[in-house]
């Protein structure tokens, strides 16, 4: 049985012509087809009560520190944008999905109409939209990963187009429609705009990278949300970006003591220190647990970008893809990492300039298997993986040229 689930035409590599032994006996056809009616129905009438307990609108009045955010539903479609065998349509945003988090049973994103932070219960579907327009003109940070996800808790960066050059970084509760601002971060001039960058939380920590010092002065920053209390994580004022943290361990891309390289320090008072000693420069990390994973641009030609990692455990290094064309961008779970990938079109490229024919390929490193998961007509970028399910955002042709989330399971 082929490891991976490929979204694409019966061709090599994508699986079609793997087979499998089945029990072909009458009985065992009958008692699957009985037991499997009876999942789909207990799976249906759980995902009704649920969406029927959510329907509620949340209490009048917050806790002190919190004012009530305007929410609204967001309708689906019956079936939703085809996407392909095994595919799912999870956001239904009027506009577009310009970023997104997800985690075992959320996923949070902002959209392109640059004031709504929307949210969805992956186990009952359940989308709402919290509307964050205000006098000042504050808006949702629409680049650099302004929100992250965990449970009912999202968390989001914002900006203010009031004069001030200024951000804001918010929490807000999905259940209770309650939010509390945790942090303001205003410039020393009117020369840049400070605002929290490339979000993340895991547990009860957030974190990012912001510019407070200075156009160019970056730093790490980490806030716990069970004590209110914000942290300096580097020391800098220079050449930090990309934050992610998995548990107590925090990853990100720094450039103060040589190229672009992937650093982690361990939380709550780990110094940082680069991954792996390379001259050459690295993108886009991704953690989780002792694993590492990062864009790599070697000795290849130019935009010739592969995919590396780092055993955190050990220290050892490894490549997890080096196929021509590029591949950038990778999330991990466990031993499955997933990227995007553009070995179909030479003529594409991961960090600017073309991007029409972009697909999403995922490698299983216990056993090497490599193997392309959608390979749709178009644009899929940016997956991130949960266990086995892989997210990517996707233009469909019949979604009225919306940026959508959708999702895939991977096979056991």
């Amino acid at each position: 049985m082929a490891l991976f689930l490929s979204i694409c035409g019966c061709g090599s590599g994508c699986g079609c012509e793997a087979g499998g032994e089945v029990d072909a006996s009458p009985d065992s056809g009958l008692d699957a087809a009985r037991d499997a009616e009876v999942e789909r129905a207990v799976e249906d009438a759980a995902r009704d009560a649920r969406a029927d307990s959510a329907a509620d609108t949340g209490p009048t009045t917050c806790p002190d520190g919190e004012t009530p955010a305007e929410w609204f539903e967001i309708p689906h479609d019956d079936e939703g944008a085809p996407c392909g065998k095994g595919c799912r349509q999870i956001t239904w945003d009027a506009r577009s999905v310009v970023t997104y988090d997800v985690n075992e049973r959320s996923l949070a994103y902002t959209s392109s109409d640059d004031v709504t932070v929307g949210f969805v219960d992956l186990e009952s579907g359940r989308e709402i939209g919290f509307s964050i327009e205000n006098p000042a003109g504050e808006r949702p940070v629409s680049f650099g990963g302004p929100i992250a996800v965990i449970g009912t808790t999202i968390v989001y960066s914002t900006y203010v187009t009031d004069g001030s050059r200024g951000g804001r970084l918010w929490r807000v509760d999905a259940e209770t429609h309650c939010r509390r601002q945790l942090g303001e971060f205003r410039s020393p001039g009117d020369a840049w705009l400070d605002v929290a960058r490339d979000v993340d939380v895991d547990g009860t920590t957030i974190v990012w990278y912001d510019e407070r010092e200075g156009s160019g002065q970056q730093d790490v920053f980490s806030y716990d949300l069970m004590t209110g209390v914000e942290t300096q994580l580097t020391m800098y004022s220079c050449c930090v970006g990309m934050t992610r943290i998995s548990d107590d361990r925090v990853a990100f891309v720094g450039w103060a003591d040589g190229p672009y390289g992937t650093h982690v320090l361990d939380l709550p008072d780990g110094e940082p220190r680069r991954v792996w000693a390379d001259g050459h420069e690295q993108f886009h990390p991704a953690i989780q647990g002792d694993r590492v994973v990062f864009t790599y641009q070697g000795d290849r030609p130019e935009y010739e970008l592969d995919i590396h990692g780092v055993d955190l455990a050990t220290d050892d290094h490894f490549i997890v893809t080096d196929h021509d064309g590029d591949q950038c961008w990778p999330d991990v779970y466990g031993d499955l990492v997933v990227w995007e990938d553009v070995r179909a079109d030479s003529k594409q490229d991961c960090l600017g300039g073309q991007r029409q024919n972009i697909d999403i390929y995922a490698k299983d490193l216990s056993t090497g298997d490599e193997r392309p998961v959608v390979t749709l007509l178009g644009n899929q970028s940016r997956p991130r993986i949960w266990e086995r399910t892989v997210f990517f955002r996707y233009r469909a042709p019949e979604a009225d040229d919306r940026l959508q989330i959708y999702s895939i399971d991977l096979p056991p």
